[in-house]
């Protein structure tokens, strides 16, 4: 995904809340901002041996023909305008990367494992284990109070709105064309096929007499 830049005001930024991870985790500190043009929450994170930003937003590339994506993804970082993912947590030590791509509905039945699972070291390998324990404990969270927020809908359609030209870009070079490439290939086929099949018919037509070398598509 490659980020855009955005008009400030659009951006709303909200007092520090706390997320209480499970026992014996501690307790972590999220400062949320909302980038209500492209439909994405940044969520810089602090606690003890936790530094980074999660970023919440809809689906970029969705499966199949659907214009509202119907998943949000879950990212470890933040893009710049440039394209660029920087601020990945940093947990124990150890910079970790990953995403994960859910339904809103399924979130609240979503285990932290599940979340911990898609997970990894920046320049891969799996997180250690308390360090993949903690960090997939704090994503968990962050997915659960985004999911409890009035406003996921406006803020997926959001998304949606602001990948729709790329999308629509891709959508047309890589599907559209081709397919109608393909089409003018057939029906070309198909007009050569049904001149020879006239040409049979007119064969077995007793009545009719033509010269053997006549048939030519």
């Amino acid at each position: 995904m490659t980020g855009q830049p955005t008009n400030p005001a659009d951006h709303a930024a909200t007092a520090p809340l706390t997320l209480t991870l499970p026992t014996p985790l501690p307790t972590i500190t999220a400062v949320h901002t909302t980038d209500q043009t492209t439909g994405t929450t940044t969520y810089q994170l602090t606690g003890p041996r936790l530094a980074g930003s999660i970023t919440v937003s809809g689906e970029r590339w969705p499966d199949g023909p659907v214009p509202v994506p119907e998943r949000i993804r879950l990212e470890l970082g933040t893009w710049t305008a440039l394209g660029h993912l920087v601020d990945r947590p940093t947990v124990n030590g150890v910079r970790a990367s990953g995403h994960i791509d859910v339904t809103p509905a399924d979130i609240p039945q979503l285990a932290w494992q599940a979340v911990r699972a898609h997970l990894q070291r920046v320049r891969g390998g799996a997180l250690p284990d308390r360090a993949g324990t903690y960090l997939g404990a704090a994503a968990h969270a962050v997915l659960t109070h985004w999911a409890a927020r009035p406003d996921r809908d406006a803020l997926m359609l959001a998304s949606a709105r602001h990948c729709a030209p790329r999308r629509l870009e891709h959508l047309t070079e890589y599907t559209i064309a081709p397919l109608r490439r393909k089409i003018a290939d057939l029906t070309d086929e198909l007009r050569v096929a049904e001149h020879i099949a006239a040409a049979l018919r007119a064969l077995t037509d007793p009545a009719t007499s033509t010269p053997a070398g006549s048939i030519s598509p």
